[in-house]
């Protein structure tokens, strides 16, 4: 399937979550502690999983929302699809949330698109744009994100202010630029766990604009086989990772190395 079909059906989603954005009206339950989910999370991935079946008739589909995960025929791509990362930020009326799809072929992530759906901002992997004078000195950053692994902690070898934003999408969108100056609004993200569905469209869309996006043992994401890291398709909604992801080519590396990140297993990425 191209990118441009998916780069719609990804703005189409973008749109209609624009529109719902800060309605009374809509339906919400708790999935877990501080975890939720709405009618928009529903009708949102419901629009991305037909579009896929219209544009990739027997590929397979790994969906956050429970329901709607379908195994492969034979050699055909696999999706996965973040289709509100922000919920909680959605339901908040906080303007900071996001669209993914990410394409898996042979085991391996191979192509995505990302958006901010309140900016209607997209990015796709597909090699035609590079990010800008990216940092590659830890020291240079000036604005770096996390998840709550490292919420009130200090890490010493980043020169930067820490920012939690409470969406991996379009954090990492952040870091391709849309800062003053020209700069990314991002130079790092750190991320101590993560869903499948949060990174695997960043991943590639980040690696094909120059960056980097390292799993905690130090390997690009998008060059690892997930049924050799994960297991059977049925195992890939429960896995959760460290990574550290940045705009340029070698901080993501240079971060994982400074001695405060240990690289760990798969799962994990620690605060030493």
């Amino acid at each position: 399937m191209k990118l441009d079909s998916i780069v719609l059906a990804v703005q189409e989603v973008a749109t209609y979550q624009r529109e719902c954005f800060g309605s009374e009206k809509i339906g919400h339950h708790d999935k877990g502690l501080l975890d939720f989910v709405t009618d928009v999370d529903y009708h949102s991935q419901d629009i991305l999983v037909s579009a896929i079946r219209d544009l990739s008739p027997g590929a397979g589909i790994v969906a956050e929302e429970a329901g709607a995960d379908i195994a492969p025929e034979g050699d055909r791509p696999i999706y996965i699809i973040d289709p509100l990362d922000g919920t909680a930020n959605y339901l908040s009326g906080l303007g900071f949330w996001g669209v993914a799809v990410g394409i898996v072929e042979d085991g391996k992530i191979t192509g995505g698109v990302i958006a901010n759906s309140q900016t209607g901002r997209v990015a796709v992997s597909d090699g035609r744009q590079k990010v800008l004078d990216p940092v590659e000195d830890p020291e240079e950053i000036r604005f770096y994100g996390t998840d709550r692994t490292f919420e009130n902690r200090s890490i010493r070898s980043i020169g930067g202010k820490c920012r939690m934003m409470g969406a991996s999408v379009p954090s990492a969108l952040a870091l391709l630029g849309g800062g003053a100056g020209g700069r990314a609004g991002f130079d790092a993200l750190l991320f101590g766990s993560v869903c499948l569905w949060d990174v695997a469209a960043s991943s590639a869309v980040i690696n094909a604009w120059g960056g980097s996006a390292l799993l905690a043992t130090g390997e690009e994401l998008a060059s690892v086989n997930l049924y050799d890291e994960i297991g059977p398709l049925g195992q890939w909604r429960n896995w959760r990772g460290g990574m550290t992801m940045s705009g340029g080519r070698f901080l993501a590396g240079s971060l994982l190395s400074s001695g405060e990140l240990r690289k760990t297993s798969i799962q994990d990425l620690l605060v030493m």
